[in-house]
């Protein structure tokens, strides 16, 4: 987002920016505990903080958070699509959808089997929890519009961390 590349790091509040042309930290955010997935949107980052069931909003342009966002308990993953900020929250087995323009959650979907990671693909918000089902959202009417059995979708976060490893 914004021409940098952008760190999470868990066991320490911080947001680090990297500049891709010279692979250097430029910068540094104080954001909340536990901090993880994150999503860009809005000209912002948004990060879930585990420990602090918040979600950091930090502009791109200064590089520093400009709000706390109060979510449901234990936060897992963030993304933005569909222009909203979109949460899990693992022990209250939501998806939480923030509005940008408020900072705050608009809307509450309960998926049923938990929720930890979150991705926007196909028109929709896909959901994995703990056990099956994959849930997806469909982000005009906030519904659940199918649920995919599987067995079990910790695959979701593997693929994800496969990929950024690349």
């Amino acid at each position: 987002g914004g021409g940098s590349v952008w760190v999470s790091l868990f066991s320490s509040p911080t947001l680090l920016r990297i500049d891709p042309r010279t692979n250097k930290v430029v910068g540094r955010a104080r954001i909340g505990n536990g901090a993880c997935g994150l999503g860009y949107g809005a000209g912002s980052l948004w990060i879930e903080d585990t420990y602090d069931s918040t979600i950091s909003r930090v502009s791109i342009a200064s590089g520093k958070r400009v709000a706390r966002i109060p979510v449901g308990s234990q936060p897992y993953d963030a993304t933005f699509c569909f222009g909203s900020a979109w949460a899990t929250s693992s022990a209250d087995g939501d998806v939480e959808r923030i509005d940008p323009a408020s900072n705050r959650v608009a809307k509450r979907i309960p998926t049923g089997n938990g929720a930890y990671g979150v991705v926007c693909a196909f028109g929709s918000i896909w959901v994995a929890g703990p056990s099956g089902p994959v849930v997806r959202i469909d982000p005009r009417t906030n519904r659940i519009a199918a649920r995919v059995p599987v067995a079990s979708a910790s695959w979701f976060r593997r693929c994800r961390a496969k990929r950024a490893s690349r």
